[in-house]
């Protein structure tokens, strides 16, 4: 009853109509329409979304408490027609339309927003074992009404096409060329760019070649300038093992030339050549641990997941980390941040994004904040964020951002929001000029089997990058050589050397050493031990800084089904014209699973850091501790309790998660759910808290009702928010 008063005016007569309309939808498909009889090759796809919130804020210095309101309805539909016209060549064609329609409300002001997105295209392949060709047109056309604002009314059309050649044992050949058309109906936008791709690649044996090269070209009818940037990519590698594999090579060699042309007065944000993409979930982004490698984040598919996940299902608790190791120190200032999905404006606009910079990336690492940036851009056409900040020279950067967090607006829609990309630019502004860049990249990594129990390694990397205008030259020497070793069965050995020499035409010269020795041992099938020392030291022409740790690891099966680990750990460093400081890590946990039913995780961390100076000396304490039970006492019922703690010396805060899932029917076409979550926002000192049920019907094959009421309060110290939200969304699939 409580539900349907809160629900009340305009919001409860469009919930009305939202279920009648729906139901309407799916008697009428799975009762007058079988299955059998809708027509093969055609998909439609029909999604509502209706949401509903009403919050106070009260001003904790003040006491003054603000009511507002919102509420949402959205239509999606998808039309799609496919056909196989021949073997081979196949057509496809439809549009996609969306009205959106929200209304907030606050005091005496009242705002009210429809946006109406229309995308039709067309589209013809022909894709067999040795040719490949396509054609797609696609317009999009998106209309937003605001109250009291202009009416904006933005275009975007595009043409591409592909042409590949696949003959066997030969050279491998594609075309692709894209026409984009960007404008709006009061002038202030009109651009238009023409992108070209050549790519021909060739493998004989452990040899293979590779050639790209891509033409850029746009010009802004506004402004009247024009960029031209074209790209020439040449790599050759060679792989092979001798001596009976008892001894690998691998080797390769890329070169890259680069011009970019200007005409007219203005400026370009163009691409900074990437080296690695890096990412890690880390609460305290100033320092390490190192952000490990993720390789699809700078794999060119902006529409396929790298598996980070800033929506709803991912990690809140802790801050995300998403960067890039660009090789050299190059000058950026913006970053693109490319998810797998559309977003609304209340859930774009609710990320905060902190850019940090490091000269290294290493587990003892400091990152220094460069900027912050709330809220970023979201593309009206393309699904990224846009995160601009005051240029910066560095060779690794990294943007940090919070998941969604539920206490925004229309979030329980968007469980996963994947990210999939991240590119950094450098704006350029010129004057009928033109840049031209050179990169020399070389590789040779060699793996020898001394014995059945030794192999050592060697690998060397070397990179030369000019740039002119103006007229920059960077070096850089990597010589590393590995030995592992293996005993017996109960130790192994393995040890690492590297040398890295960086020359830059700034003056910023370094030369760096790298050591690592561990030693394993398994002394049972259910006891190991590791031990790791690690020893790091930059030389500058000025000053130097070293870094050294030690860390033990012992893991032990303690019976069968009982798993734990503690780790002890000691690192001591000396900054560069700074003072020196000693840090003592404790971590430890368990797994218990004594049946299928029940399942209980626990770990806990403690970290002292002492810095020691001339005049005084300073330690911190942190703490954090988790308990986790995952209960299944019946098949259709499992539950799921969380306790986590953090204490950083000031301050000691609880945080409590319980979850239960319900599904009556054994075929879990219905489900009920009731939830329970803290989550703590230390960059905000804020602590948020939901509470509420929910479920989820499977209708038919075609349909499925998703429903949730949540009530979420966030406590600050400036003030509180409590919020009521209901959402409904309901799928169709024909």
């Amino acid at each position: 009853m409580g539900l349907f008063l809160w629900v009340r005016g305009k919001n409860m007569a469009r919930f009305i109509f939202l279920v009648l309309f729906s139901s309407t939808v799916v008697f009428f498909f799975n009762a007058l329409l079988p299955f059998s009889a809708c027509a093969e090759g055609i998909d439609l796809n029909m999604e509502f979304l209706y949401i509903n919130s009403q919050n106070e804020i009260t001003n904790e210095e003040t006491g003054e408490v603000t009511k507002s309101t919102f509420s949402e309805f959205d239509q999606r539909y998808n039309l799609k027609i496919s056909k196989t016209i021949y073997p081979y060549l196949t057509f496809q064609g439809g549009s996609i339309f969306e009205l959106d329609r929200s209304e907030s409300a606050s005091e005496d002001l009242e705002t009210e927003i429809k946006e109406r997105t229309i995308r039709p295209f067309l589209e013809l392949n022909l894709n067999n074992p040795v040719y490949k060709a396509g054609i797609l047109y696609r317009k999009t056309e998106i209309k937003e009404e605001i109250t009291d604002f202009t009416t904006t009314h933005d275009f975007k059309e595009e043409f591409n096409t592909i042409l590949g050649w696949r003959p066997v044992e030969l050279p491998h050949f594609i075309l692709f060329y894209n026409w984009t058309h960007t404008f709006d109906d009061i002038d202030t936008v009109d651009a238009t760019e023409k992108l070209l791709n050549f790519e021909t690649t060739y493998s004989w044996k452990d040899l293979s070649l590779r050639y790209t090269y891509s033409r850029n070209e746009r010009e802004d009818e506004i402004s009247l300038f024009e960029t031209l940037h074209q790209t020439h990519n040449g790599n050759i590698n060679y792989s092979r093992s001798f001596l009976n594999r008892r001894l690998f090579m691998d080797t390769g060699y890329r070169i890259q030339y680069s011009t970019v042309g200007f005409s007219g007065a203005g400026s370009e944000a163009f691409a900074v050549l990437r080296s690695a993409g890096l990412s890690s979930l880390d609460e305290i982004p100033e320092d390490g641990p190192a952000l490990s490698p993720v390789s699809a984040l700078i794999d060119g598919n902006l529409t396929a997941s790298s598996g980070i996940n800033i929506g709803l299902d991912g990690d809140e608790t802790t801050l995300t980390n998403i960067g890039l190791d660009f090789g050299f120190p190059p000058s950026v200032d913006k970053i693109f941040i490319w998810v797998d999905r559309n977003l609304s404006s209340s859930v774009a606009n609710s990320f905060s994004w902190s850019v940090y910079t490091s000269p290294d990336n290493t587990d003892t690492s400091t990152w220094t904040l460069h900027s912050a940036v709330f809220p970023a851009p979201f593309g009206t056409f393309q699904n990224r964020f846009e995160i601009s900040f005051p240029d910066v020279e560095t060779r690794f950067i990294k943007v940090v951002v919070r998941p969604l967090s539920l206490a925004v607006p229309d979030a329980p829609n968007f469980s996963n929001i994947f990210v999939t990309e991240i590119e950094a630019f450098a704006t350029v502004s010129g004057q009928d000029d033109t840049t031209t860049s050179l990169e020399h990249n070389y590789n040779l990594n060699l793996r020898g089997k001394l014995s059945d129990k030794t192999v050592l390694g060697y690998n060397l990397y070397y990179s030369l990058r000019e740039k002119d205008p103006p007229s920059e030259t960077e070096t850089s020497l990597s010589n590393s050589v590995y030995l592992s070793h293996f005993f017996n069965r109960v130790f192994t050995f393995g040890t690492r050397l590297e040398r890295d020499d960086v020359q830059e035409t700034a003056g910023d010269d370094f030369v760096a050493y790298n050591y690592s020795a561990s030693l394993k041992a398994a002394y049972l099938e259910t006891f190991s031990q590791t031990l790791t020392y690690s020893f790091t030291q930059v030389e500058k022409e000025s000053d130097s800084s070293t870094t050294n740790s030690i860390l033990l690891r012992n893991n032990a099966e303690l019976y069968r089904g009982w798993s734990a680990y503690l780790d002890a750990g000691y690192s001591w460093d000396k900054p560069a014209a700074e003072d020196g400081s000693t840090s003592i890590l404790v971590r430890t946990g368990s797994n218990i699973v004594p049946n299928e039913k029940i399942s209980i995780n626990t770990n806990y961390s403690a970290t002292k850091t002492m810095q020691s100076g001339e005049d005084d000396e300073s330690s911190l304490l942190r703490q954090t501790g988790d308990l986790q039970v995952f209960l299944l006492p019946f098949r259709t019922l499992s539950l799921f309790a969380r306790l986590s703690f953090v204490d950083d010396g000031d301050s000691t805060r609880l945080l409590q998660n319980y979850s239960a899932n319900w599904s009556p029917f054994p075929d879990g076409t219905l489900q009920f759910f009731f939830t329970f979550n803290e989550t703590l926002r230390s960059e905000e000192e804020q602590k948020d808290r939901s509470i509420g049920p929910g479920l989820k019907w499977n209708i038919t094959r075609r349909a499925k009702l998703e429903m949730a009421y949540l009530l979420i309060k966030s406590e600050s110290e400036l003030e509180t928010i409590d919020s009521k939200n209901f959402n409904v969304r309901l799928n169709m699939y024909f």
